[in-house]
């Protein structure tokens, strides 16, 4: 059974796993970091350089050359705080985020496909998915709450140690007032991200539902069912209870936030009226007083907003990153990204005793299943809706793994064979296959990997699939382009489309091919013709059809009937149409319809 239960990293990896996301941009990143400081240090330096100011305009006013110097080193110190190392973080921060963002998606998509497919299915994984979306914001933003909280720091201890003149309880108090504000922000961020996490699965219902309003996919049953009302108040719905339970948490954390910034706003208040009693007292200099004072705006808003804005982000960021760590963390696929070896031949494909069923539940699937496919034989699967038929298949082809028995290839376990070896043993297509808006060439060539651009190979599955003729009336040939997001891309029928995909699947070298229900949206004659000339074509190899239209069943060497899970008949056509059980009474059916 696939493994689709995420191994949660314990706290040396998590720091292993940040460590790893960060080194390559180590770089650019320090120095963001001692712009940010350097930044904050000018804070600093603008307080002394006022109060020398102040002081020498109001004790010596002849000194003019004084006066200049000082004014010229003011104007360089707000440059740098108001411009010059803003600009350059800014700068950095644009740099840093592209590369984090390129490489970090990177890695989300190749994870993605290393993944077992299993994994795909399962809601906890996809909630995980739903919360690393903006990964690569959420990693710029840790660090960036990190950097800002230190250039932060700076300028507080700088300022800090110029109003030690008033005393050390002033300073004292004004630190105590530190661990309420780092508090509430930890509080609020954790409670935010653990409502972000509960309501991960409504989010996701809320895209799907975006989803059918916005995309082109559902434009044609939008329109015609216009059904646009009834999925907008749904949306609607769902969206505002996600955004409710968001705001209540913030508004939460912005309460205890205010009244942090209320106690600090009358210790400032106290302090201003100490600053003036000082001075009248001449305990303390006009240019000191009125620096100081000049300088509590910024330092409000170091220790009020910015400290508990980046404490915040900070334990949000922690938790999407935590998330993300615990995706990197999920089971692999030896050979994900092995590409299918070429010139393997099968010569039989046993299922022994195979009973599946998926995780988490307790109703089987299949059922002790036992099948032969042996080399050059033509079969198809039959039976009706929920019988078991395309588990079977996704099972031979390594998506699932079997709960119980197992299936050889030529008396080889299937899990012991490698993924690029299986992948050129047996391939597939089925009914809901991929439209890839590429070129026409491309689309095709992709079902052989190996000769993507070989031309000849190209036109003869096209032409064997009998869309050839159609694809040289395009106006490019095979280099159109598919899909109306390319300029002078055309669009195909339903039809066309799988004709195109059938065509992939026969340009593809695998020795064993299954179609699983590929030609619904054909017409029952073309559908007829094509099994009989891909089995024409599938000479000497193995093909395996699974479709409701039982006519085609008679192009088989040999029918299974599937039935709650289980094989209930098996033979050739004439015998079962003899038995005169399920599949007799299904092909009569069938015929009747289309007299």
């Amino acid at each position: 059974m696939a493994d689709t239960k995420q191994r949660q990293p314990h706290a040396a990896a998590l720091r292993s796993g940040w460590i790893e996301s960060y080194k390559p941009h180590a770089g650019l990143l320090m120095l963001y970091l001692i712009a940010g400081i350097l930044s904050a240090a000018v804070v600093v330096l603008s307080v002394q350089l006022r109060t020398e100011f102040i002081d020498v305009v109001l004790e010596d006013s002849g000194a003019k050359k004084a006066i200049l110097e000082l004014l010229l080193q003011n104007l360089i110190v707000v440059f740098g705080i108001r411009f010059f190392f803003p600009a350059l973080q800014s700068h950095w921060e644009s740099v840093i985020l592209q590369r984090m963002s390129l490489k970090l998606e990177r890695q989300a998509a190749e994870k993605k496909c290393t993944i077992a497919w299993a994994c795909h299915e399962d809601a906890g994984v996809q909630d995980t998915m739903e919360l690393i979306k903006d990964i690569p914001n959420q990693m710029w933003l840790y660090f960036k709450g990190i950097g800002d909280i230190i250039s932060a720091a700076v300028s507080t201890a700088g300022v800090f140690y110029l109003m030690m003149q008033l005393g050390i309880a002033f300073v004292a108090f004004l630190f105590l007032l530190l661990i309420p504000v780092a508090y509430c922000s930890i509080r609020a961020a954790t409670a935010y991200y653990d409502t972000w996490q509960r309501t991960a699965k409504l989010r996701r219902y809320s895209d799907y539902e975006r989803d059918l309003l916005m995309d082109k996919e559902y434009a044609t049953e939008r329109i015609l069912f216009a059904y646009t009302p009834f999925f907008l108040r749904r949306w609607e719905r769902d969206y505002q209870q996600v955004r409710s339970l968001s705001l209540q948490e913030e508004l939460k954390g912005s309460q205890q936030m205010q009244i942090s910034g209320i106690a600090f706003c009358l210790y400032i208040a106290v302090l201003i009226f100490v600053l003036v009693h000082r001075l009248e007292c001449g305990q303390i200099t006009a240019g000191y007083a009125v620096s100081l004072i000049s300088v509590f705006p910024t330092l409000a808003n170091q220790m009020v907003i910015t400290l508990s804005s980046e404490i915040n982000q900070i334990a949000r960021a922690r938790r999407a990153i935590a998330a993300w760590m615990e995706f990197q963390a999920l089971n692999d696929e030896e050979g994900a990204f092995d590409l299918p070896q070429q010139g393997t031949d099968v010569s039989e494909i046993v299922f022994c005793g195979i009973s599946f069923r998926y995780p988490n539940t307790e109703k089987w699937v299949l059922k002790d299943i036992n099948l032969r496919f042996e080399r050059g034989q033509h079969y198809a699967i039959v039976g009706e809706n929920g019988a078991g038929k395309s588990t079977l298949i996704k099972l031979l082809l390594g998506l699932y793994q079997a709960t119980e028995g197992e299936i050889l290839i030529d008396r080889i376990n299937i899990n012991a064979i490698p993924r690029g070896q299986l992948r050129g043993m047996v391939t597939a297509l089925f009914q809901d296959h991929q439209r890839y808006y590429t070129t026409v060439a491309e689309s095709i060539g992709i079902g052989d990997i190996h000769r993507v651009y070989d031309r000849s190979c190209i036109e003869d599955s096209a032409a064997q699939a009998e869309i050839h003729q159609r694809i040289e009336a395009m106006p490019q040939g095979y280099d159109t382009p598919l899909g109306s997001m390319h300029a002078g891309g055309i669009e195909l029928s339903g039809g066309e489309w799988q004709k195109l995909a059938v065509s992939r699947l026969i340009v593809s070298p695998c020795p064993v091919k299954i179609l699983d229900e590929p030609t619904a949206a054909m017409d029952p004659m073309f559908e007829y013709e094509l099994y009989q000339e891909f089995h024409k074509i599938m000479e000497g190899r193995t093909t395996i059809s699974i479709s409701h239209r039982l006519a085609s069943c008679r192009a088989a060497d040999y029918v299974y009937v599937l039935d709650c899970g289980s094989v209930l008949e098996q033979g050739t056509h004439e015998q079962l149409m003899e038995d005169g059980q399920l599949y007799c009474t299904m092909y009569t059916t069938q015929r009747d319809m289309y007299r």
